[in-house]
This record gives structure tokens, sequence and C-alpha cells, in this order.
């Protein structure tokens, strides 16, 4: 800044001196210029000369001016970061907790038959369980539109659909398919806005986790009823039911059965208690001890357990040990975020490329 300050003061002036000439101009282009000029030089010492000897009237005309300029502000849309049509966005899709990796995959496949029925699309990637092979009911799909030039006509009845408008119908559409929860996410928007990139997000904090997923939860419901949000949805997951086993010391002391002999019957219901190991081909393969698989929840199995105690006799494991069922969290934040709800109308799709990727995952969760 200073140095600028200095050019501007000493060098461009004298560089000025050297390119400037005084005189009259003697071609008539040049004479009709300076005769344009100095009318408005004349007619501006007029006008400022009213000006300044009305100096109130002046003032209250510029003030209703301004005052009239900001009315119209109201009128008009605004937005930080405006969305833009950048023919791509990204489907963030789930499937109820506990569903087996094929499931999902069997419920993408539903989409992507959609998606290659959509004459806007020009190519689409899609990610089954998650990039990182964790999230046996979660995916994603990255959607590539055609130039919005060459977007219509839709079935919809839309000539050029924007991107919002197929972003729209995706929504509708997508989520009707049964247990398939779709947030469809503008990657327009991402750069300015909060950290997973939707324009809205609140982060909940507390120290009670239960009471932290129930206020999540409230939110979204409450934005739900407004109307005027849309892709509402929380990073708090919900796990699978965890079965909590607490045994009674007091009581397995007084029957005579040890603390050992409690885990090694509850392992052998749930994931087979190791017998030995037998060697075959330069490997050691296990040999576990597992109760049948009848197709029944493991569940139901545990008050029908017996463990036998130090004298030899069988305890019923209900009278041992006290059993809770609770959700168990498969996060560790609880926020929601939304997208601002833009109603229009609605567009279509076949795609020229596809891409496919089911990754794989955890195996299938009975």
């Amino acid at each position: 800044m200073l140095l600028s300050l200095v050019e501007a003061l000493t060098l461009t002036p004298m560089r000025c001196a050297q390119f400037v000439e005084s005189g009259r101009r003697s071609t008539r282009l040049g004479r009709a210029f300076d005769t344009l000029f100095g009318a408005m030089r004349e007619g501006y010492a007029r006008s400022l000369a009213a000006a300044l000897s009305h100096r109130g009237w002046v003032l209250a005309a510029s003030a209703a001016f301004f005052l009239v300029g900001i009315l119209p502000i109201r009128l008009l849309n605004k937005e930080f970061l405006p969305a833009e049509d950048q023919s791509r966005f990204l489907l963030r899709l789930k499937t109820p907790v506990g569903s087996s990796l094929a499931y999902t995959d069997a419920k993408f496949r539903e989409v992507e038959t959609f998606l290659a029925a959509r004459p806007e699309v020009s190519r689409y990637f899609v990610a089954v369980g998650g990039f990182g092979g964790g999230e046996v009911n979660t995916g994603i799909c990255f959607i590539t539109l055609k130039a919005p030039a060459s977007r219509g006509p839709t079935p919809e009845g839309l000539r050029r659909p924007s991107q919002a408008d197929v972003m729209e119908i995706f929504r509708r559409k997508l989520n009707a398919i049964a247990d398939v929860k779709v947030t469809v996410q503008d990657l327009s928007m991402r750069g300015f806005t909060a950290s997973r990139g939707f324009p809205v997000e609140f982060s909940i904090t507390g120290g009670d986790w239960e009471a932290l997923a129930a206020a999540s939860e409230r939110i979204q419901a409450e934005m739900g009823t407004t109307g005027l949000v849309s892709d509402i949805d929380s990073d708090y997951l919900a796990g699978m039911p965890e079965v909590q086993i607490f045994p009674n010391r007091e009581k397995a002391a007084r029957r005579g059965v040890s603390i050992l002999a409690l885990s090694t019957t509850v392992q052998a219901l749930l994931s087979g208690a190791l017998a030995g190991r037998y060697p075959k081909e330069g490997h050691r393969i296990d040999i576990r001890v597992k109760l049948e698989e009848d197709g029944k929840d493991p569940r139901t199995k545990l008050p029908l357990l017996a463990v036998r105690n130090n004298r030899g006799e069988l305890i019923p494991l209900s009278e041992l040990v006290r059993v809770e069922e609770r959700p168990t969290p498969s996060s560790e934040c609880c926020c929601s975020w939304a997208s601002p709800r833009k109603i229009r109308s609605c567009s279509s799709s076949t795609p020229t490329n596809r891409s496919r990727t089911p990754l794989r995952g955890p195996p299938p969760i009975a």
C-alpha cells in the first residue's frame, strides 16, 4: 500500500507529464469532444451551485432515494453462497441398521435401475458399504448430469430442467423405495459451508448420550414439520441391539458356579467356545463348540441354558445373571443437517456411461 502511494504521488505524475500535451485540438473529432466536455463542465457547475444553495432539499431527496432503494431488498432472494448448476451432485443412501451387505447391494441395484432410466444422467458411480468398507448399510452415489442444454424434455414435462429440479425429483422418488433413506447433497455448496458440506448443521454436545440422541430426534422432527428444509438427517446411528449380561456374583458363589463357567456357557451360545486345534496342510484349524443354529434369535435361548457348578449340578443361567438389551451407538457425535427446500418442477435420465463398484464389507448381519 505504501509503495503504491509513493508511486502514485511521484513517478506517475512525471510519466503523465511526458505524454500529456496542452493546447487546442486541431482535428474535427478532437474539437467536438472538447466542446462536449466543456458543455458538461458548465452544466455540472450550474447544478452544483444550485445544490449548494438548497442543501436541505438535496439531503432530504438523497435520504428518500436511499430508503426507497432499501425497501425492495426484502423482496429479493438472498443467500450467502448460492447453489451452482455444476451438473453433479451426491446421493447418500442408508438401509435399516442391521441390514447385510447383500441386502444393501440389492437396494442399490434398484436405485441404479432408476438412474439408468433418467435422460438427464450422463454417468454415475456407486459405492456400496462406504469407502472404508465398514458401513454395510450405507453407500454413496456420485451423479454427473448432462449439460443443461441437453437435459430436456423430461417425462415430468420440463423442457430444460435445472440441477435443483433433478435433485428434487431424485429426492422424492428414491425415498419412495422401501427400506431406503436418501439424502441429496449439492457439491457446489461444499466449500463455504459447515463440515459435512450441508448449508445448515447443528452440533449438540453434552454428557448424556441418550439425552443427546433424544434431542437430535426432536430437532429433526420439528424441522420436518416446518416444510422449509429437506434432507434432514443425523450422524447419530443407533447400532444393533446389544445384549448385556450381568452376573450376580453373590448368587453364583452360593450355588458354586464360577464366573469362568458362566462366560464359557454364554460364549458357546453366541460365538462358540474353542475346544482345541488340529493341524492340516501347515495350518492350525480351530475346533469350536457351539449350539446348533436353527434360525432362531439366540437371545431367546438364554433362559434355557444351564451351567454346571463345582458339585456337578446344572443351575439355570437365568437364576445367576441379569440380562439387559439396549441399542448401541454407531457414532461418536450427534448432529443434524438439512438443505433448504426448493420446490420446483420435475425431470428424468439415461446414462451413457455406468460405473458400479460394490465394496467389500463385514459379513452379513443375521
